[in-house]
C-alpha cells in the first residue's frame, strides 16, 4: 500500500523566495518519510507530491531545484497566477489582496488534495491552512510554523 502526501513548496520545503529556492530541513523525502512513520506509527510506502502557489512559468527552475536538492522531482501542481495576484494588489491594496488570493489558492489546492485523496498535506500559510481544513475534511492539514510567515 502507498500513501500519497502533499506539500506546499515555499516555506515548507524551501525558504520563500521569488528568485531562487533555498533548502530548509528536512532536506530529503527519506527524512520526511521517516518522520511520518515515527509520528503516525505506520509502516507503509509513501508517494510525495507538491502543490505550490508558484505560477507555471517557474516550472523549469522548480524542477531543476528538486533534482539538485532531492535527487528526483516529484509530481508538481502549480496553482499560482502572479498576474492575478498583482492585479488584486494594485486595485485593492495589500491586506485585501492577500486575503482574496489566499482564498483563490486554497480552493485550487483543495481541489487537487481532494481529487488525489491525500492523507496529509503540509502548508505554511495559516490563512490557507484554516480554509483547507474546512474544504478537505478527510485530509490532515498540517501547519508548518516558520519565521517567514506569522500566524495572522
Amino acid at each position: 500500500m502507498k500513501i500519497t502526501c502533499g506539500f506546499d513548496l515555499d516555506g515548507v520545503l524551501s525558504k520563500p523566495c521569488e528568485k531562487e529556492l533555498t533548502t530548509i530541513k528536512p532536506n530529503s523525502f527519506e527524512e520526511i518519510e521517516y518522520y511520518i512513520k515515527r509520528k503516525q506509527h505506520i509502516n507503509v510506502k509513501f508517494n510525495f507530491i507538491v502543490i505550490t502557489g508558484r505560477p507555471r512559468r517557474l516550472r523549469p527552475v522548480t524542477e531543476a531545484w528538486f533534482i539538485n536538492n532531492f535527487k528526483y522531482c516529484p509530481k508538481i501542481y502549480f496553482v499560482g497566477c502572479a498576474s492575478k495576484e498583482g492585479k488584486l494588489l494594485k486595485y485593492f491594496g495589500q491586506k485585501w489582496a492577500e486575503e482574496k488570493y489566499a482564498k483563490i489558492q486554497s480552493k485550487a489546492k483543495a481541489k487537487i488534495i481532494n481529487k488525489l485523496n491525500l492523507l496529509f498535506y503540509w502548508e505554511d500559510n495559516f490563512k490557507i491552512v484554516k480554509i483547507l481544513r474546512k474544504l478537505c475534511p478527510k485530509t490532515s492539514i498540517i501547519w508548518i510554523n516558520n519565521h517567514y510567515n506569522s500566524k495572522k
